[in-house]
């Protein structure tokens, strides 16, 4: 009965050990997107990007990633067709960390 308690033991602690050396899914989006964007040719680097377009050649759903692309360096704006006193449609674009402006100091 010792031998299988111990071995128990050891079953639970390795399976401790590998959940916290298990990157955390953040980090694991993060290196997703790094491998992604240094793929792509330099011409679709400095375009804009709809989160539909990026959330497709990431596979994960738009919710959970635009906190990665803003820590990435993205910057996202709309761009509105028709405004009509708080209302009308728009667009939203994320910019690429490249064609990001420069800010002054």
């Amino acid at each position: 009965m010792s031998a299988y308690t111990s071995r128990l033991l050891k079953q639970v602690a390795d399976q401790r050990m590998q959940q916290q050396a298990a990157p955390s899914p953040a980090e694991t989006l993060r290196q997703k997107h790094d491998a992604w964007f240094a793929s792509l040719p330099p011409a679709s680097k400095h375009r804009h990007w709809s989160i539909d377009e990026i959330a497709s050649a990431l596979m994960i759903a738009p919710r959970e990633l635009s906190q990665t692309l803003l820590d990435a360096g993205w910057l996202r704006k709309r761009v509105w067709f028709e405004r009509k006193k708080g209302q009308g449609r728009y667009l939203r674009i994320w910019t690429p960390p490249q064609e990001n402006p420069k800010k002054q100091t």
